[in-house]
């Protein structure tokens, strides 16, 4: 089982941006990247990030990072599609 850690932007956005519906099917997400952060369907690697990936859940976006060695995911960012790749 991984640990996973929100950065404070990502709990932000969590709670303030997106309606109930949607913080329950995302909070499911993270649930599964705990037991598994490979296990995904619609998970695709990053290209600038050699450890990072993308998670697709309807039009949001969460990007992550693994550290297989201390058994740890990353979140460091959700946001919508429109905008998650913008600096």
């Amino acid at each position: 089982m991984y640990q996973i850690t929100l950065k404070s932007q990502v709990e932000n956005f969590l709670i303030k941006k997106l309606d109930r519906k949607t913080q329950i099917k995302i909070s499911a997400k993270i649930d599964t990247l705990a037991r598994d952060p490979f296990a995904p369907t619609n998970l695709d690697k990053l290209s600038g990030m050699s450890r990072g990936y993308r998670l697709r859940i309807g039009n949001t976006r969460v990007v992550y990072e693994i550290d297989t060695p201390s058994k740890t995911v990353i979140i460091w960012k959700i946001d919508w599609r429109s905008s998650i790749y913008r600096p």
